[in-house]
């Protein structure tokens, strides 16, 4: 291994997962691996347990295991709740995520519509935010957004400029 290899492995801070050769548990979605880790390393599960709301029964969900399901599953490119079927289908996955349970569409849907607008969620995703962008930013002290300058083009007759 050259030198500049051995700098940018200590560099990357490579997850300490092994692979090995098997036609059991197989997965498709592996990526999921680095967004739990990124999340764990961040702390984003310790501040969705500290500022969102509790779950409505002793029973419930941590407000972390919600939140991960949904970045999960917004990550593995799911469109509605029933897509969380996807990670179901995963439990090797999900047990080296550290998930002991996946929650069904059913328990995501009521705890978006307990949560809803409340002022109490609203405020945990700003402080949420604000540890992403500091964690991203670092110490930047000006930043330039740039809105979606996506061009989508469309070639169907009757399309207008609005």
């Amino acid at each position: 291994m050259t030198e500049t290899t051995k700098n940018n492995t200590r560099l990357m801070n490579i997850p300490p997962y092994k692979t090995a050769d098997s036609n059991r548990n197989l997965t498709a979605r592996a990526g999921l691996v680095v967004i739990a880790d990124w999340f764990k390393r961040l702390g984003l599960n310790e501040l969705a347990d500290r500022f969102m709301p509790a779950p409505g029964s002793s029973r419930g969900y941590r407000p972390s295991v919600l939140l991960s399901t949904f970045m999960l599953m917004k990550h593995e490119g799911a469109k509605r709740l029933e897509d969380v079927r996807h990670l179901h289908c995963e439990p090797g996955l999900m047990k080296l995520l550290g998930f002991e349970k996946v929650p069904e569409a059913r328990t995501l849907g009521n705890w978006l519509r307990r949560i809803g607008n409340s002022e109490q969620s609203m405020q945990a995703l700003v402080e949420i935010n604000k540890h992403l962008l500091s964690a991203g930013l670092h110490h930047c002290r000006r930043v330039t957004l740039d809105i979606d300058a996506t061009v989508i083009e469309c070639n169907r007759k009757g399309t207008e400029f609005n």
